[in-house]
Parts: C-alpha cells; sequence; structure tokens
C-alpha cells in the first residue's frame, strides 16, 4: 500500500489568495511533489488564516486529522516552512515532533526538509540519539525567518497606517454614513479620508439634529429616522474557512441602542478618537457631518469635545464649567425645588441639591444647598425663589422687538421648510421602495408551495406593510407642518409676552428646564441671579441691549429650533 499524503494550502488573507502564492497554486505544486514520491493524496486541505499560533483555528483541524492514527496519514506537505508556522524555530520544533511522535513525517515542495538519518547505520545499530534531520538547523532558520518577516512587515504596515491615522487620515472600512475617499496632497501622498456617503448621511444628520433640540425621546427619533427609510448597511457573511461570501446580513432598521452608538461617536463631528490615537481626539482632515457645537448638544453634556488654547481637541465626559468641573444632570424632577436642576452652586457651579431639614419642633425647614468637596452652602427655598422671582420680572421685550422677531422667524423657517419638503420627499421615496418590496413577496408567494416559506414570506409582507404606514404617518405630519408657521410665530410670541408667568410656573419642572435653556447661555448659579449679571442667550442679550437688527437675529442658533413645545 501506498504511503498517504495530506497536502495543505494556506495564505493568511483573501488579498494574497489573488496572488502567486494562491491556494490553488500551492495545491497544484504539492500534488506535484507527491506524485514524483510515489505517495497518494489522501486529502487536500485550504483555508485563509494567519500562520501565528492564536490564529490557527483550521491548520489545528489539519494536525489533529494527520495524527489521528485511524487515518493512516504518513506525510503533511506544504509548500514551504512558512505556510506551516510563521511562530519561530520553538513552535516549529514542537509541531514538527508531534507529528513524527504519530509517525507522520512533514515535508515540504520547495526541498528544504530532508529526511531523517541515522549516525549508526554503518554498523547496523539505532540510537534515540543516533537519528537526526540533516536539514533541521536550516528548517529552524526559515521558521525564524518567518517570524521575524511577520513582525517586520506588519510594524512597516501598521506603523505607517497609525502615522496617517494621527494625522487626521482614515486607515478602516468607512462608518455609517461615510465613504472612503483617496486623494492627493503634497506632503503625504495618496491617502484617504471620509466623505459623506449621501444615501446614509441623511439619516446621521437628521438624528443628530433631532437629538441637538433636547425635545425629543430617543424613541420619536428612531420612529423618525425608520421613517424616512434607514437601513442598517448590508454586509457579507463569510465563510470562516476560505473567506468567502455565503450569505448577507443588515439592511435593519435604527434602534435605540444603534443611535446612542452614532451620537457619541465623535467621527460624526470629523474628529478622530481610537485605539492608535491613544483614544486621543485628532482632527480629522475631513468634514463631519454636524459641527462640534451640534454634537455635543446632541449629548446633553454627557460627552463633550472641547478644544484648548493649543488647537488641540479632547473629549470629556460631562458638561463642563469654565472650570473644567463637570455638571452631572440630576435626573429627577420635584416640582417642589423647581430651581435645583438650573441654578447652580456660587461655590463649585454644580446644580443644587434640595431638602427639608427638621427642626425641633418638628416643623420643616425646605431650602436648597450644596457642599460637594466645599464648606456648607445652603439657602433656604423661600429667599432663593425670590432671587430667581426678582431677575424674571426684570425681563420685557419690546413691542418693536417683537414685531422684528415675527418677521426674522418667518425667515428662519422658511428654511426649516426647505428641510421638511426635502425629509417629505425622502419619506415618499422610501414608502415607493418598500411597495416595490411587497409586490415582489407577493408575487413570490403566488409561485411557493412549500407552506413553511409562505408563511415566512407573509410575515415579511406585513411587516413591511407596517413601514409602509409607519412612514405614510410620517409624511403626513411633515406635510401638516408645513403650514403650521403663523401656529409656531404664535407660540414665539405667547412666550414672550408671559415669560415671567412660565418661567415661574412650578407645575411643569421639564418645561421649565427647557425655557431656562432658552434664555441662558449657560445655567446661573446664585449669585449671578443675585448681582443680575448670569450670561443670557443671544436672544435674550438683543432684547437687553435694543440691538434690534435682523441679521444678528436670523442667524444665531436658539430662537425657533430651541424653542420648548
Amino acid at each position: 500500500m501506498k504511503p498517504q499524503a495530506v497536502i495543505v494550502a494556506r495564505v493568511s488573507s483573501s488579498k494574497q489568495a489573488n496572488e502567486n502564492d494562491s491556494p490553488n497554486q500551492q495545491m497544484r505544486d504539492g500534488i506535484d511533489f507527491v506524485g514524483k514520491q510515489g505517495w497518494v493524496v489522501d486529502r487536500t486541505m485550504s483555508f485563509v488564516e494567519s500562520g501565528r499560533k492564536s490564529e490557527r483555528e483550521f491548520f489545528n483541524e489539519v494536525i489533529d486529522y494527520c495524527v489521528d492514527r485511524k487515518n493512516n496519514i504518513s506525510y503533511l506537505v506544504a509548500r514551504d516552512i512558512s505556510r506551516f508556522t510563521r511562530g519561530g524555530g520553538v513552535e516549529y520544533r514542537q509541531l514538527k515532533d508531534r507529528l513524527k511522535k504519530a509517525g507522520v513525517q512533514l515535508q515540504d515542495t520547495q526541498g528544504t526538509i530532508q529526511s531523517d538519518k541515522n549516525s549508526m547505520e554503518k554498523y547496523g545499530l539505532e540510537y534515540s540519539w543516533s537519528r537526526y534531520s540533516p536539514s533541521e538547523a536550516e528548517e529552524i532558520k526559515q521558521a525564524d525567518q518567518a517570524k521575524d518577516q511577520v513582525r517586520q512587515s506588519l510594524t512597516l504596515m501598521l506603523g505607517a497606517e497609525i502615522e496617517y491615522v494621527r494625522e487626521g487620515y482614515w486607515n478602516r472600512r468607512p462608518p455609517y454614513g461615510f465613504a472612503n475617499k483617496k486623494i492627493q496632497t503634497e506632503e503625504h501622498g495618496i491617502r484617504t479620508i471620509l466623505v459623506e456617503k449621501p444615501s446614509e448621511g441623511i439619516f446621521i444628520k437628521k438624528l443628530f439634529s433631532m437629538r441637538s433640540k433636547g425635545i425629543h425621546s430617543d424613541e420619536e427619533i428612531v420612529r423618525e429616522v425608520n421613517a424616512l427609510g434607514y437601513k442598517s448597511r448590508k454586509y457579507f457573511r463569510r465563510d470562516k474557512r476560505t473567506k468567502k461570501p455565503i450569505g448577507a446580513g443588515g439592511e435593519k432598521p435604527l434602534t435605540i441602542k444603534q443611535l446612542q452608538k452614532y451620537v457619541k461617536n465623535p467621527i460624526y463631528a470629523g474628529v478622530i478618537c481610537e485605539k492608535w490615537t491613544h483614544y486621543k481626539l485628532v482632527k480629522g482632515r475631513f468634514n463631519g457631518l454636524v459641527d462640534v457645537d451640534t454634537f455635543n448638544q446632541a449629548n446633553v453634556g454627557k460627552v463633550m469635545i472641547n478644544e484648548d488654547e493649543t488647537g488641540v481637541f479632547f473629549l470629556k465626559h460631562g458638561k463642563q464649567n469654565e472650570d473644567g468641573r463637570i455638571i452631572k444632570r440630576r435626573t429627577n424632577n420635584n416640582p417642589f425645588y423647581p430651581y435645583k436642576n438650573v441654578v447652580l452652586c456660587p461655590i463649585c457651579k454644580n446644580p443644587l441639591k434640595a431638602s427639608a431639614s427638621t427642626g425641633k419642633l418638628g416643623k420643616k425647614y425646605p431650602a436648597y444647598h450644596c457642599n460637594r468637596n466645599h464648606e456648607y452652602w445652603r439657602k433656604s427655598r423661600e429667599d432663593l425663589h425670590e432671587v430667581v422671582y426678582s431677575f424674571i420680572k426684570k425681563i420685557r421685550f419690546s413691542d418693536e422687538y417683537i414685531t422684528l422677531f415675527e418677521a426674522s422667524f418667518l425667515e428662519v423657517w422658511k428654511n426649516k421648510r426647505d428641510e421638511t419638503l426635502m425629509e417629505s420627499e425622502q419619506a415618499e421615496r422610501n414608502v415607493v421602495d418598500l411597495l416595490v418590496e411587497q409586490k415582489s413577496i407577493r408575487d413570490a408567494i403566488k409561485i411557493t408551495t412549500n407552506k413553511a416559506m409562505i408563511r415566512a414570506y407573509e410575515d415579511d409582507y406585513e411587516n413591511i406593510e407596517l413601514k409602509i404606514q409607519s412612514a405614510r404617518e410620517f409624511r403626513a405630519g411633515k406635510e401638516k407642518r408645513e403650514l403650521d408657521a403663523k401656529l409656531a410665530v404664535k407660540s414665539a410670541v405667547y412666550l414672550m409676552e408671559h415669560l415671567e408667568e412660565l418661567l415661574i410656573d412650578q407645575e411643569n419642572p421639564l418645561q421649565q428646564q427647557q425655557l431656562f435653556g432658552l434664555m441662558f447661555e449657560e445655567f446661573p448659579n446664585y449669585n449671578d441671579l443675585l448681582s443680575g449679571t448670569p450670561k443670557l442667550s443671544l436672544a435674550f442679550k438683543l432684547n437687553q441691549q435694543n440691538v434690534l437688527l435682523k441679521s444678528d437675529m436670523v442667524t444665531p442658533r436658539g430662537i425657533e429650533p430651541r424653542l420648548p413645545g
């Protein structure tokens, strides 16, 4: 019976599989070699995976098959030693000894590995020490060289890629909403940057826009973005052994979890933050899909991109004051203490706490207070409310300002209306695409006799019907809001004319926070209100200074988009 051989072909990547060292070429070389030796090919095994020890799942299957004595394998053949391992001489020796104990000899088509010899052969004797491999030194040398080559090539390749990422270029698969683009640079030659992919970018910009306003829940944002036709990026599932496509995945609707991942990713503000930058922020040499202010507003202070005096960006968790302290917004809203989330401690600039202490006679003394790593600060509820009321009562909008505001508001609204029309058209295209998809399912049902398949098709049909209904409702809502400009103006004017009662209203703390956010550039501390020197938003500054320039009122963020309700 002729000796049986297993031929193994391995490449490290699918790219390498298309070059001269392809698995097919390795296999042909192995078959020719086995034929010349007079052996029989038991089986051939090819796969795409690294030769490093920690990444050799399928190669280990080959070894296990060969050492299994019931398979009666005599030889394991590969093109060269680097196809066996790139783990160095020690690992190569261990691998070869394991095969040898099972009666399997390692062979290469390049002729490096020679058969064992017996130094006591002329005496007709053999000892454990007398049997040796005359090519062992060369084999180990080549195994070490293969390991060195991996280290050197990876160091050169990854080192260059890391340097370019730190220079602000991109070197990975593009995130959702972006596409990779090669550009010619004077300094670094041809490099890769990110550019907007319009078919995806529209959804990213929409969710950032909605979230930055602070008046939409994540559920509302997800519902509206999905109604516009959002689908996650399609991808191909690949066979682990060959890396060839075996199916497709993705094209899923947006979820709250995915929304929150998108919102926290600074790449959408054109800023790179990853392992290669040591998670420090690097300004990309490309534009983001949103500006930094929108990114910070969308993250509600939980994650912020800041820039220091040297122009270096850095990421902070939590909304910060001027001294770098983080403001942690409390989520509980007690109507009895309506200002604890919007009036800050004058010492540490954090939101105040509030509670009622009990006196000796059992009487309650409600107060706002704070003692975060500083001396205890306390102000009775009555005193603090009086300071807030006194400041609010000083804010008045003149008739001239309100008239100018109405005109400016309509101009801003016109721009918003154009955006709304575009989104309505996108929703209409989404409905058409869904109807086409639904028709293809109906056609498939007509020619299918398998009951299980029919039920699956019917489930898909119902899911698409729900998506169509949601998209139509979204479109109808958009079209209705196109006609609401006058109502919006009325709401804004009502706010100006009833500012005092709305800000002093203690029954709706969430609305009160929104109004304070509209009124102040940043939430005031107690001393600011007492002295009348808080930082007002631009709209209130203009009114206070009686600067009635239409251009100033149209362009600043904070008039129309941030109105509550």
